[in-house]
């Protein structure tokens, strides 16, 4: 998979943008302000559909604006196909070739991004739902049909919990029985997925922290009692359920714990060494991509120099760089990178909302 093109226009404070990117490394260069991280953040929209700087898409149009555009030129090594997004306030239109997309899916799968930014480290300190959002990325990409799956199970949480709050009586089998099911199913893919994934992982912490894979645990809390059936469970938590008109347990429940030499880890490692094990699993998913389905992902890295400090840095950049993997990396300082880690690097200068290629 590889980005080789990026159109925008009315996004944030950037003018009208128009980029051929490089396979490799891809570095952004350019002041506080002047607009280096909106060139990412527009990438990641258009591959995702929301920002990884704002819940809020709308904060992404241009003020005054009432609408942003981003277009991409995808090769998956095969054929190169033409995505696009554009964001009003009637809504997020998105094409794939030439057709509309009811949704975000087939553009993500086509091209999946890894973010390494400022405060990234939220995926370990913040709550159990950035865990399981991660590890439910990675299996979207490697397992074909989760992304349906999860869907099915999200519908039928839904009308679960809508049945719940309108206090309706009986035993509401009708939904919990096709939830059990599918929640069950939902975490058996999780299952296979981290037991995988910790293989690469331990490889990625030992090389970046220096620990070894032995001293990092992933703890898998499934969100019911493990000797318990989900089915069971509903029914003997139904009064429960009813009283708080929501489901309290099951894989949309579930938490991953992540803990070193016994200790969790947010509890036993430096600011600087929780950085480094988030951009462990960034990379350790990355490279399980690659492995299993042959083709990587793009990194977005911004602000490299405020996310890690120099030693990090230094042994961060040479993993990537090392995963043979497309990056779009920005600076405050081109001599903060070290593009001859790289096979090839394209190089761009930011400044006031215009972006230009250095030749």
């Amino acid at each position: 998979m590889r980005l080789s093109r990026i159109d925008l226009q009315r996004v944030r404070n950037l003018e009208p943008v128009s980029l051929g990117l490089g396979a490799d490394l891809n570095l952004v260069v350019g002041m506080n302000g002047s607009g280096k991280s909106s060139l990412l953040e527009a990438i990641h929209l258009l591959a995702v559909g929301r920002s990884f700087r704002s819940r809020m898409v709308d904060k992404v149009v241009r003020h005054g604006e009432r609408d942003l555009a981003v277009f991409g030129i995808v090769s998956d090594g095969e054929r190169e196909h033409r995505i696009g997004l554009r964001k009003g306030s009637d809504g997020i239109e998105l094409r794939m070739d030439g057709e509309r997309c009811a949704g975000m899916a087939p553009i993500a799968a086509l091209l999946p991004v890894q973010v390494m930014a400022p405060g990234s480290q939220v995926l370990l300190e913040g709550g159990p739902k950035e865990r399981r959002g991660f590890i439910d990325w990675g299996v979207f990409h490697v397992e074909p049909g989760f992304g349906q799956l999860w869907n099915r199970y999200r519908r039928l949480l839904e009308q679960r919990n809508a049945w719940l709050r309108s206090g309706a009586r009986g035993t509401g089998m009708e939904w919990s029985s096709a939830l059990a099911e599918t929640g069950v199913t939902l975490n058996r893919s999780r299952e296979g997925y981290l037991e995988r994934f910790g293989r690469f992982l331990g490889n990625e912490v030992e090389a970046l922290l220096g620990l070894s894979p032995e001293a990092l645990e992933l703890v898998w809390r499934r969100g019911w009692p493990a000797e318990r059936e989900l089915g069971d469970v509903f029914v003997e938590c139904l009064d429960r359920d009813r009283a708080l008109a929501h489901t309290g347990a099951g894989p949309h429940r579930a938490e991953l714990r992540v803990r070193v030499r016994g200790t969790d880890a947010v509890d036993l490692l430096s600011r600087g060494e929780l950085k480094m094990l988030v951009a462990s699993f960034r990379l350790a998913q990355g490279r399980m991509l690659s492995e299993e389905k042959g083709s990587g992902c793009l990194f977005l890295v911004d602000d490299v120099a405020a996310e890690l400090d120099g030693g990090h840095r230094a042994g961060f950049l040479e993993a990537l760089a090392a995963t043979g993997m497309q990056a779009v990396v920005t600076s405050l300082d081109e001599g903060l990178v070290v593009p001859e880690r790289w096979p090839s690097c394209r190089r761009f200068h930011v400044e006031h909302g215009h972006v230009r290629e250095v030749v």
